[in-house]
């Protein structure tokens, strides 16, 4: 089994379908959903979404 690690602008292309890079980022998406891979985040990764769209004002 493949595993790789997502950059952060993947994940936020895939949550905020931004055309034309969210069907690039849609697909690999759906590969590690099929089980085609196994895909990690950075812990960082997390929180920079929540923090620039999570609803904090201040980060």
């Amino acid at each position: 089994m493949i595993h790789a690690l997502l950059d952060t602008n993947v994940v936020l292309e895939a949550l905020l379908d931004r055309t034309p890079w969210n069907i690039q980022a849609n697909a690999i998406w759906q590969a590690q959903l099929d089980k085609q891979f196994v895909a990690y985040v950075t812990a960082t990764t997390l929180t920079d979404i929540f923090c620039r769209y999570g609803g904090l004002e201040k980060a």
